[in-house]
């Protein structure tokens, strides 16, 4: 059994970090550990694809990813981010999809 947990990254709304995410990743598996449950726990999230995400992707240590270095992204319901291509060009040019 594996379970990920994404929860939503948007400054405005969940200003959600890596380093909480990853604490509370760990005391999950504390939890899951202490209880003898065989469920492989992973933390990624999910990033609103604004200026804050924009900022993060140029930091060395990128977004939170699952799976073969995936990045799971949210936009408007009512039309892409502006600077959509851009934030592409900057996740294939540092490697954090493939």
């Amino acid at each position: 059994e594996s379970i990920i947990t994404t929860p939503h990254v948007y400054q405005e709304y969940y200003p959600n970090e890596s380093s909480t995410i990853l604490a509370g990743l760990q005391k999950v598996r504390t939890a899951l550990k202490a209880r003898a449950l065989p469920i492989d726990f992973f933390a990624a999230a999910e990033y609103y694809m604004d200026e804050h995400f924009e900022q993060l992707l140029e930091t060395p240590e990128g977004p939170l990813t699952f799976g073969n270095n995936y990045v799971l992204v949210e936009m408007s319901f009512f039309g892409a981010p502006p600077k959509l291509e851009n934030y592409i060009f900057l996740q294939i040019s540092a490697n954090f999809c493939k």
